[in-house]
């Protein structure tokens, strides 16, 4: 019986070792792009997709209702310090095991955000989070790029090739 239950210990204690693992895979090197989609609502929900490019580009579809009246196409270049905290974050939410869909679809007319997370091995992960709270770290996710969106420098158009 104790046999039984040190095997059993040892199997649960590597199994929270491969997840911790599997976290920390994610590196701005595995990634081509992340993109943030905010959808729009019958309120005041902001509307505009944000691209981050794994070279730190930022480019900005500004739809409606976003902070500084931006309205249109913009760019920037990501400063280091939030490129780290944005992988961090993905990284410690462990956001290629979240579900793809979150939320409480029985309430009408919530602001919703789509992440879409493309890495270079062709592989694509998107959560679309229904009301912007399907979890504690998707929500502080979502702070940090409202943050980096109404904090930025950012040039009208399209970005140089």
């Amino acid at each position: 019986m104790k046999s039984w239950m040190v095997v059993f210990g040892m199997l649960l204690l590597l199994s929270c070792m491969g997840s911790k693992k599997q976290a920390g895979v994610l590196s701005w090197t595995a990634v081509k792009k992340i993109t943030v989609t905010k959808l729009p609502c019958f309120g005041f929900c902001p509307e505009y997709e944000l691209t981050i490019q794994s070279n730190g580009m930022l480019l900005l579809n500004a739809k409606a209702k976003v902070k500084n009246d931006l309205k249109g196409n913009y760019h920037s270049v990501l400063k280091p310090v939030d490129r780290e905290r944005i992988i961090n974050s993905l990284k410690d939410m462990n956001f290629l095991s979240l579900k793809s869909k979150m939320g409480d679809r029985s309430v009408s007319d919530l602001p919703s955000t789509e992440t879409a997370l493309v890495l270079t091995n062709g592989q694509t992960k998107k959560v679309l989070d229904y009301g912007n709270r399907g979890t504690a770290e998707l929500e502080r996710f979502y702070k940090m790029i409202e943050h980096i969106i109404d904090t930025q420098e950012w040039t009208a158009g399209l970005a140089p090739d």
